[in-house]
């Protein structure tokens, strides 16, 4: 059998380049019709429908139906923002909008239309332009390859052992999660739920996989670096939370607010790590999935938490 392409590496041939700026002229063609504020002809809005959904889905052709995860539509607006600002964010401005009567297409009527000077509260204005996803382009995207080396993951670009620790844990120690990566309890005051999350923040670290099976690792930043900034919002096959010491995987979870994976993405994805030769024993597996998946529509999304401490009291998750 061979390979599957891979679509998120760099474009190495003539044709992988004029594919890539073909796109790039398309996106910034829609996006210069969301700007404009003019009403679509049904055959032009209907093509840029084509053309976003082709991006949500772009991979999904080459496995299984059953085993491609689609960014979840709550976050589709997150994806099609030439900003990217972070979906939990737009989704409120967003059913604000559904509410008014305006005939401006939601991305006028929030920056340049009636909503360009809207406040709502507990999502400023603020806070909305300043919490944008990263969406990395096929050269940054390969600082992130990780494959398994002498039964470590390592970042393939560099050679260096994935650590996603605090640097005074070396190598080989016995790490104690309840002090890196406290669990929150619900008998936890807020002073102590607040500042458990603080720390968990700082080596919060995140992984997909892509359609030919590429694993990224990165670092998750609240509004700026999520499971949808490995591929730009594309089909992945697995997504979670990672826990490294130089290279030794310490714990591994399926939860991701962008994605939802299920509990067979997971299950392949830990089949995955072994074919690639990394031994799981000893290794902390959560099967907790955060939530089935849903379909849901922008404003209607009941956005789950990306931690990677298991379990999590709901009442102390931080939205997505």
């Amino acid at each position: 059998m061979s390979a599957r392409r891979n679509l998120y590496a760099p474009p190495t041939t003539t044709t992988q380049k004029w594919s890539q700026l073909i796109e790039h002229s398309r996106v910034k063609y829609v996006n210069k019709l969301d700007a404009s504020g003019q009403r679509l002809a049904s055959t032009l809005a209907w093509r840029r429908a084509q053309f976003l959904s082709s991006r949500i889905g772009r991979g999904s052709g080459d496995i299984p139906a059953e085993d491609a995860l689609l960014l979840l539509t709550g976050h589709w607006l997150e994806m099609t923002d030439e900003k990217h600002r972070y979906g939990s964010n737009l989704k409120i401005y967003h059913e604000h909008w559904m509410k008014e009567e305006t005939s401006e297409n939601f991305f006028y009527w929030l920056d340049y239309g009636k909503g360009r000077h809207v406040e709502l509260p507990g999502r400023s204005r603020e806070n909305l332009e300043a919490q944008r996803v990263t969406y990395l382009n096929p050269h940054e995207r390969e600082q992130h390859v990780v494959h398994v080396e002498n039964g470590l993951l390592v970042y393939k670009s560099s050679g260096e052992p994935v650590h996603t620790l605090p640097e005074s844990v070396e190598a080989g120690n016995e790490v104690d999660l309840s002090h890196v990566l406290p669990e929150i309890s619900e008998k936890d005051d807020e002073a102590t739920k607040a500042e458990k999350k603080k720390i968990c923040r700082k080596s919060k670290y995140i992984y997909v996989t892509d359609t030919a099976g590429t694993l990224y690792v990165g670092k998750k930043v609240k509004g700026h670096f999520h499971h949808s900034s490995f591929l730009g919002g594309g089909v992945v096959c697995s997504a979670g939370g990672i826990v490294v010491n130089r290279g030794e995987l310490i714990k591994i979870n399926p939860k991701s607010g962008h994605y939802r994976p299920q509990q067979h993405h997971f299950d392949q994805m830990l089949v995955k790590l072994e074919g690639m030769g990394l031994s799981l024993e000893g290794v902390k597996i959560s099967q907790s999935i955060i939530n089935p998946r849903v379909v849901t529509h922008p404003g209607e999304g009941n956005e789950q938490q990306d931690e990677i401490t298991s379990p999590v009291v709901p009442e102390a998750e931080e939205k997505l």
